[in-house]
């Protein structure tokens, strides 16, 4: 593997242990929200930034949150907000027309008539026995969501409307989904189903289906979107994601509008392992980013990468078990 730290791996491999008899269910549950679509649309606001963030940043730096566009601002080690939003949006477009807001009356913890949203989302989390309290994991789980909610409907992301704030109970019930665009002078815009002519990207359906939202990162999440926005003009409705075409982005490009950092970018060492993405190393340059005969006042040649969307059709969870225990035993050796 390049360059991978056997700490991070190890970690990862200990989180997806937890994910294990979690991820199959939250699967099966958003299945049963309606039909799944062909891909999911999400606007193109969402992962880039119009007009770019103020050129003052280093290509490790990244401009601050607010001048971000809300994908990345939603980046975090740990914690599901990314992942739940994405998620929502896929549930809203599983039942709801083209160009309409969708209704929200799922409960977070469901009802004796069937699932809540707590049911959609894998969380990594165990039951804490030791210490003075017990938590159930399936507290922790409840928490983790309303921790996501708050992130999603704070004043800098505005992403998700909360209506019933303000009261002493459920305060996070009957949650709106707003605009992907997130934050804005004046009112926020209530989410509606993206129709084909306005300018979006598309998610592969797989990518929910077989579970790859629950198990990747959040960087490597952002990565992919990043590729499905730069493939968005050589992509048609359906299942028509993969293309011969490559696609490439410049650091201005990565930091100034997608707001992702060199770090996030680097998550194309993984995808490529888990099958994917397929990658171009520029010319003259190795596949670890170093530039052969290297010159500081000249553009280094890019990358090029695609979407493997056959790569999507395979439970996530095994797929990315399996690479990562090779690459510990690749480490090992």
């Amino acid at each position: 593997m390049d360059a991978v730290d056997p700490l991070r791996v190890d970690r990862r491999l200990a989180r997806l242990e937890l994910l294990a008899r979690r991820v199959r269910p939250a699967i099966e549950a958003l299945g049963t929200r309606g039909r799944w679509p062909d891909g999911v649309r999400i606007r193109r606001r969402f992962i880039y930034r119009t007009p770019p963030a103020a050129d003052i940043y280093s290509d490790r730096a990244v401009p601050p949150r607010e001048q971000r566009p809300p994908a990345t601002r939603l980046i975090a080690p740990k914690g599901i907000t990314l992942r739940f939003y994405l998620i929502a949006l896929c549930e809203a477009q599983m039942h709801t027309r083209v160009g309409s807001h969708p209704t929200n009356h799922m409960r977070l913890l469901g009802d004796g008539e069937g699932d809540g949203w707590l049911n959609l989302v894998a969380s990594p989390v165990e039951t804490q026995l030791g210490g003075r309290n017990y938590i159930s994991d399936r507290d922790k789980q409840l928490r983790s969501l309303q921790g996501a909610l708050r992130v999603l409907s704070g004043e800098g992301v505005q992403l998700v409307s909360l209506p019933g704030f303000s009261k002493p109970k459920n305060k996070y019930e009957n949650f709106e989904l707003l605009d992907e665009g997130g934050a804005r002078r004046g009112s926020p815009e209530l989410y509606k189903v993206p129709r084909s002519s306005e300018a979006h990207f598309v998610l592969p359906c797989d990518f929910f289906r077989y579970g790859w939202i629950h198990v990747l990162d959040d960087s490597e999440i952002t990565f992919l979107m990043m590729l499905t926005f730069l493939h968005a003009d050589l992509q048609f409705d359906g299942e028509e994601f993969e293309s011969d075409h490559y696609v490439s982005v410049s650091s201005s490009e990565r930091l100034l509008h997608f707001g992702m950092s060199r770090d996030a970018y680097e998550a194309h060492w993984t995808l490529r392992r888990f099958g994917l993405i397929d990658m171009k190393p520029g010319k003259g340059r190795f596949p670890d980013g170093r530039v052969r005969g290297f010159d500081p006042y000249r553009n280094a040649p890019l990358h090029r990468f695609r979407l493997l969307a056959h790569g999507f059709g395979r439970p996530a969870l095994g797929v990315v078990h399996s690479t990562l225990s090779a690459i510990r035993a690749e480490g090992a050796h």
